[in-house]
């Protein structure tokens, strides 16, 4: 939610639903630096190799979707790179209760975006 604050050149866009609750949508530009925010410095270095392939900013966009009590129900990332995207949604329920995340068993890392990954 840090990087979605260097939003920049927001436009309100309609009211849709979001998991049955009417929420606005917000889209803006996201800063370059905001997308390296918190990361690891490898993949910063990979974020800056993909810099200098397509241009000075790697373009990202983000949407984001506010109900009427103010709170984020949903945050869409989305980079473009030519020929693909890589996109990433997470809807935001049960605000202010505790969550647990564990790792699925058949999880596998990746360490780098490639392959079908940008497309």
């Amino acid at each position: 939610m840090r990087q979605l604050s260097g939003l920049h050149k927001i436009s309100k866009e309609e009211t849709e639903q979001v998991n049955g609750t009417p929420a606005v949508r917000y889209h803006g530009l996201l800063a370059s630096d905001a997308l390296t925010l918190r990361v690891s410095a490898k993949l910063r270095a990979e974020v800056g190799k993909l810099s200098e392939l397509v241009g000075d900013a790697v373009p990202m966009y983000a949407d984001t979707w506010v109900d009427g009590q103010a709170r984020l129900v949903r945050a869409r990332l989305r980079c473009d790179l030519g020929q693909g995207h890589v996109a990433v949604t997470v809807d935001f329920t049960d605000h202010g209760k505790a969550v647990r995340v564990s790792v699925p068993e058949e999880a596998t890392p990746v360490s780098s975006a490639s392959g079908v990954l940008t497309g």
